[in-house]
């Protein structure tokens, strides 16, 4: 077994790559069943032997693979490598629905526009519903207030382009006040900071938690 870099990635043999930053190259093998049983034809569809290096001989052959097509959507072989050859194969990614990479840029799958943020989970849960530069980011209170995130731990104002807690009322409204008295905005999250929280919570009610002692509820 032998080792070999090339830019990002460290090869060590049988079709094997070590990526770093992101990236992974094709890597050297001794036979085509090296290549087929190695996790370079699992993970980055590179199952064909050619000249001696594990490469993606066909589309079918990125279409199976774990990392570049269902997570990356990279489904498409060119050149011995599984690029993305459509906005639908993005739009059909683990990336897409995730963080909003549904859009085909040079045969990878970036977040192109508002409309691949606001379907994606980190709108959903995090709020993050406008593309910016490559990437989903918060930029108005409405997508932040509509987030799970708001409604569990009361980060429902943006801040730096992301939601954060942004006040008071944003904890009042939230779960955490209500569950355990964590009514009270302070350095950037909701916490327990008087008494009157303690007493507006369910654990007061159903607990006898009431008293405000050391940031925390108790009987």
């Amino acid at each position: 077994m032998t080792w070999r870099a090339t830019g990002l990635a460290v090869l060590c043999g049988a079709g094997v790559w070590l990526s770093i930053g992101g990236a992974a190259l094709a890597g050297t093998a001794q036979s085509a069943e090296d290549c087929k049983r190695s996790g370079d034809c699992s993970e980055y569809g590179r199952c064909t032997w050619s000249d001696g290096v594990c490469i993606a001989g066909s589309s079918a052959e990125c279409k199976q693979s774990e990392w570049m097509c269902k997570r990356q959507g990279q489904c498409t072989a060119v050149d011995g490598e599984c690029v993305a050859g459509s906005n639908a194969e993005c739009a059909a990614s683990m990336g897409c629905k995730a963080t909003g990479k549904c859009t085909n840029v040079d045969g990878r799958c970036e977040v192109g526009s508002d409309s691949d943020c606001a379907q994606a989970t980190v709108c959903k849960e995090d709020g993050l519903c406008a593309a910016s530069d490559g990437r989903c980011v918060a930029r108005d209170a409405d997508g932040c207030r509509k987030s799970g995130e708001c409604h569990r731990i009361g980060k429902c104002s943006v801040v730096d382009e992301a939601c954060g807690v942004g006040g008071d009322d944003d904890c009042r409204g939230a779960k955490v006040c209500d569950t355990s008295g964590q009514c009270t905005a302070r350095d950037g999250r909701c916490v327990v900071g008087s008494e009157a929280d303690c007493k507006r919570s369910s654990g007061c009610k159903r607990q006898k938690a009431c008293r405000y002692v050391d940031g925390e509820c108790v009987r």
